[in-house]
Order: C-alpha cells, then structure tokens, then sequence
C-alpha cells in the first residue's frame, strides 16, 4: 500500500490515529487468515514495522524473523541488500 499526503510517502507510523487504526485491524485480519491459510515455517518482516506486526498477529506461534527494509530514503539499507536477505533467510530455505 502507498500512503501519501501533500504528494510525500508515509509509512504507517505517520498516518492519523483515526487513520490508522482501523487500517491495522484490517490488514492485521488478513494477514492472520493468509498465515493460518498457508500455514508457513515462518514469517519474515521486511522491516521493522513490517515485523512488528507480524510478532504481533503470529503471538509466538509461528517464527518471526526481520529483514532490513531497502529504501530510497536510506541508501545504507541498500548497500548488500541482497546478501543480507540471503543470510535472514537461510534458516528458512
């Protein structure tokens, strides 16, 4: 999903409360039905948001791993990118 106000990008932490928190109850309901649907080793959040939510929908169930968010806004998190999602994942492969 893509968020913007004033033509800029927020991440969901930016959004208004009223905003927000209606959004995170849908999405965490679908995102709970494709994980006991799919019933996965483990679930990998592509950022800290991403894997937060995830710890929270899977309640200690299923392992949740995180994976450093590649972004335009922070040109570091791109630099080995692909090796450091390689060795996240390993255990999962």
């Amino acid at each position: 999903m893509l968020f913007l106000r004033n033509n800029r990008n927020l991440v969901p932490e930016q959004l208004h409360k009223a905003e927000r928190e209606p959004l995170f109850g849908i999405c965490d309901a679908a995102l709970d039905a494709v994980i006991h649907a799919s019933r996965p080793r483990a679930v990998i959040g592509i950022g800290r948001f991403a894997h937060g939510r995830a710890q929270i929908i899977t309640d200690g169930q299923v392992p949740t791993a995180y994976l450093l968010h590649p972004s335009p806004a922070n040109p570091t998190a791109n630099r080995g990118w692909a090796d450091t999602a390689d060795q996240t994942l390993a255990p999962w492969l």
